[in-house]
């Protein structure tokens, strides 16, 4: 079974469209928009990814990229929802899953 919708997807960030995650070049510059926030949200989170990024994560012990993949969820994941315009909805599940959890 198939549905069909009117919607799009449609990419939130300046300069960027829907087809630019299917292409390599341009995925690269969305990565270094990301970057650049990352470095502005937090340098040494910043630092610790890019030594990750560098080195596949071989010269760092398990709990070490652990700890990383951690630190960087929330930050990537506010990137991903600005990318797609569903800031609100993920404030909204944000709050309902620590609603659940206290």
């Amino acid at each position: 079974m198939t549905t069909s919708t009117n919607e799009t997807l449609t990419i939130k960030l300046p300069g960027f469209s829907y087809i630019d995650l299917y292409d390599p070049i341009r995925l690269a510059e969305l990565t270094t928009v990301f970057e650049q926030e990352l470095q502005k949200h937090c340098a040494s989170l910043y630092q610790r990814y890019v030594a990750y990024r560098n080195g596949n994560g071989e010269d760092m012990k398990p709990e070490e990229v652990s700890e990383l993949l951690v630190e960087l969820a929330p930050v990537l994941g506010d990137f991903v929802a600005r990318l797609f315009g569903v800031e609100s909805e993920r404030a909204a599940q944000t709050q309902r899953i620590r609603f659940d959890f206290e």
